[in-house]
């Protein structure tokens, strides 16, 4: 998306020429209310080259979504999800979201690179859930002594005694999830950074939790 333009925009910055890509845009309100649709599609994209799409009507006075995909066939090839204020980057709107409801689980496994945490997450509320954070915390005793090698000392989640585990690779982090949507987030932790007897938990904070 151009906002000079406000006109959507498909680039190539690689040295790979694609054929037909299908590119989708749906605009939202604040609430997460599809507004209207862009869908079309490229007969092809040639290397370092920019496909001007169709121009883009925001509402006046408040803040609108732009959800965008691109895919080559069935394979997801890029995905954007821009906040649009207008006027141009007044946001104050978002003020008025009500508190999302996020449903999120679990699980960890091992393998020879250390350990893979897979997070399952849900909006199962009715406003769009803004800037979600994952975090990965140890739940350490209050006199445990100094922090293991690779924990940050710095308190950060409700107790004191918490200890952000650090460091982490995660597939993505500060997101957005529209009403009903699901997502799945994978995180890579080293295993001598993620010790069970130090019960590590995950965190998950945002804009309207």
């Amino acid at each position: 998306y151009n906002p000079f333009y406000r006109k959507l925009e498909v680039t190539n910055w690689g040295a790979e020429n694609f054929g037909a890509l299908q590119a989708s845009a749906v605009l939202l309100d604040i609430h997460g209310t599809p507004l209207r649709s862009y869908d079309f599609t490229l007969q092809s994209l040639p290397a370092d080259s920019t496909f001007e799409g169709p121009s883009v009507e925001l509402p006046e006075g408040t803040v609108s979504f732009l959800k965008l995909s691109l895919k080559d066939g069935e394979t997801l090839l890029s995905e954007n999800f821009y906040v649009l204020g207008c006027p141009e980057d007044d946001f104050r709107a978002l003020n008025e979201l009500r508190a999302a409801k996020v449903h999120k689980s679990w699980k960890v496994s091992e393998d020879a690179e250390g350990c893979l945490v897979s997070v399952e997450l849900e909006n199962t509320g009715s406003e769009p859930a803004m800037m979600l954070r994952l975090s990965l915390l140890n739940n350490a005793p209050v006199n445990s002594g100094p922090a293991p090698a690779g924990l940050s000392t710095s308190a950060f989640g409700s107790t004191p005694d918490d200890y952000r585990i650090l460091p982490v690779d995660w597939s993505d982090n500060y997101f957005h999830l529209l009403p009903g949507e699901k997502k799945c987030v994978t995180a890579r932790v080293l295993k001598r950074h993620f010790d069970i007897a130090l019960k590590p938990r995950l965190e998950l904070s945002g804009f309207n939790l």
